[in-house]
């Protein structure tokens, strides 16, 4: 069965981190925009009063060029399109089913006053996180993020300023399940009918709630999540938490499941145990190989190796149909692989 996610208010940054993101147990804060100006946009009407003049850049949700390339051939994407707020709602009244989304983009400095930075969006000691990463989401009834999870390693306080929208976390030691490529579950849940993607949940042991305006979700770092726009809606969020070995991984590693298990073994920077086996991953990257393909194949041994060594938790893997999963050919699951790899410049050396 899915699990409801827990509703807060007044938490603390001891809380937070203990309970919810250490222990990779998602949690909705009911306070987080009191007292702020974002209170007053809680609903279409009311931003597009206050913020109509606002730049948005807009584009198609992460995966539906990939997808349509792979069902009709090569085929031209349109780029990213700039939208004043206002205009974007005009687009929408005009193409109520349109894919176009503001996804994850800066925040406009005309916005960044609507909420300040949460104080327990931070390190873990409390400190400030210099790197902190402040984004915001756009999107019309109907959108959607599909399931994935994020290779940065942070962890996201995502508040809702107007609409509301389905979230869906699923943990990472699922993998399987969700047969990723890169941080891309081929698991569609978008493409299922209700009574199906309920089953599907369900056998998952996800974790589900619908936030509304004024809620904001803190999801952990490293687990899968899809999200389904109910209402025309908007959001920010807060992109934070990350410690130094984390950046390593981030910026150093090919990202994929195996990566993602590891990180997440290491959420908890002074966790001896989980500390031992990224060293062991980070110290492997620092030896070049002959070719970055090389290099790959020889990290995802290790990793392979070290998850082993370590036993992943047992869980018991849901029989899902096919229906439920997009259709590769192994070449093409190869050859996002390797674009993947070389797009991010991953486990190239200057080798004499």
């Amino acid at each position: 069965m899915t699990r409801p996610i827990v509703r807060k208010c007044g938490i603390g940054r001891d809380e937070l981190w203990q309970e919810h993101l250490l222990s990779q147990t998602p949690v909705v804060l009911r306070d987080i925009g009191d007292g702020h100006p974002v209170r007053a946009l809680g609903d279409l009407e009311q931003a597009l009063r206050a913020i109509a003049d606002a730049p948005l850049t807009v584009r198609g949700e992460y995966t539906s060029g990939l997808l349509r390339r792979l069902a009709q051939g090569p085929t031209a994407e349109p780029g990213s399109r700039a939208f004043s707020f206002g205009a974007y709602w005009q687009h929408v009244r005009e193409e109520p089913r349109s894919p176009l989304m503001c996804i994850e983009e800066g925040v406009p400095s005309q916005l960044s006053h609507l909420l300040p930075q949460p104080p327990i969006c931070c390190l873990r000691d409390g400190s400030p996180d210099p790197a902190i990463r402040k984004n915001l989401f756009v999107g019309n009834a109907g959108n959607y993020a599909s399931l994935h999870f994020d290779g940065d390693c942070r962890h996201v306080l995502l508040y809702q300023v107007f609409g509301r929208k389905r979230v869906v976390l699923v943990p990472a030691v699922r993998w399987r399940a969700l047969r990723p490529i890169v941080n891309f579950a081929t698991l569609r849940l978008q493409a299922l009918a209700e009574p199906q993607k309920r089953q599907v949940l369900d056998s998952l042991g996800a974790w589900e709630t619908v936030i509304e305006p004024g809620d904001a979700i803190v999801m952990p770092a490293l687990m899968f999540h899809y999200v389904e726009y109910i209402d025309d809606g908007m959001s920010l969020n807060f992109r934070f938490g990350r410690h130094g070995s984390h950046a390593r991984v981030s910026e150093q590693l090919h990202v994929d499941a195996h990566t993602n298990l590891l990180a997440a073994a290491s959420l908890d920077e002074h966790d001896a145990e989980g500390g031992a086996w990224l060293r062991r991953v980070l110290e492997a990257h620092d030896e070049p190989a002959p070719t970055p393909w090389m290099k790959y194949l020889e990290m995802r041994r290790l990793m392979a190796e070290l998850l082993a060594q370590r036993g992943e938790p047992s869980v018991d893997e849901p029989e899902l149909s096919s229906d439920v999963y997009v259709r590769l050919p192994e070449v093409v699951r190869q050859c996002l692989l390797r674009m993947h790899l070389f797009n991010q410049r991953l486990y190239r050396y200057d080798v004499a």
